[in-house]
């Protein structure tokens, strides 16, 4: 009776051997030695180019001098993104300055390893307080920007913007301009932080061009 049941024990064990070792061979197929389990790919978007995949958003927050704001860029295909955005002279006035808000759309025809093209088209108001009330002035704005990919390096890029600007009240109505020159640079962390820091100036006809910076943090979704 030992001996009979030794045997079976032993047939048992002989028969299950394939069977783990096909297992241990399948899981070594799934995960591959040095494999991090989890880890998300890099998201391959930046805030100052698109497209973003249509449905996903960048976020977006700059702290600088003199504007500060938040921004969503969000996918819609055909390499458009939907901006919405706001600024505010917050450094400077807190919120009793100038305070912008603009919805446009984001054309990026060139978006590989190596360049970046991106136009963008916004409308827009700009709200400055008065001692009564506030001036509103309606806005179109446009920009170019251009950049460098350099791999873990990071991206470069340059950018140039004009403004439109229509004021008005107690029966006038008046139309100015300005514009934005400046050289940027972003940093891609854990796959979708974005960060980003810009040097640019505001030049406003007649009047002494303004030297400008912002700090710039973003997450894709």
């Amino acid at each position: 009776m030992r001996r009979t049941a030794l045997a079976f024990v032993l047939a048992a064990a002989a028969a299950s051997a394939p069977r783990a070792a096909t297992a241990a061979g399948a899981a070594e197929e799934v995960t591959p030695a040095g494999a991090i389990p989890f880890e998300e790919p890099p998201s391959g978007r930046w805030l100052a180019f698109g497209p973003s995949p249509l449905g996903d958003t960048n976020l977006s927050l700059d702290v600088g001098w003199l504007r500060s704001g938040l921004r969503a860029d969000i996918g819609m295909g055909f390499d458009l993104d939907l901006v919405v955005r706001a600024d505010t002279f917050l450094l400077q006035d807190r919120f009793a300055g100038q305070t912008g808000a603009y919805a446009g759309l984001r054309f990026s025809p060139i978006a590989d390893d190596l360049f970046h093209l991106s136009v963008t088209g916004e409308v827009g108001e700009v709200f400055i307080p008065q001692r009564v009330s506030s001036l509103d002035n309606f806005v179109l704005r446009g920009e170019v920007t251009a950049g460098l990919e350099l791999g873990a390096a990071g991206l470069f890029y340059v950018r140039g913007a004009v403004r439109a600007i229509r004021s008005g009240g107690y029966g006038y109505e008046v139309w100015g301009r300005d514009e934005e020159a400046g050289v940027g640079y972003e940093h891609r962390l854990m796959g979708k932080v974005l960060l980003g820091a810009e040097a640019f100036a505001w030049a406003r006809p007649l009047l002494t061009s303004i030297p400008q910076w912002r700090l710039r943090l973003g997450y894709a979704f």
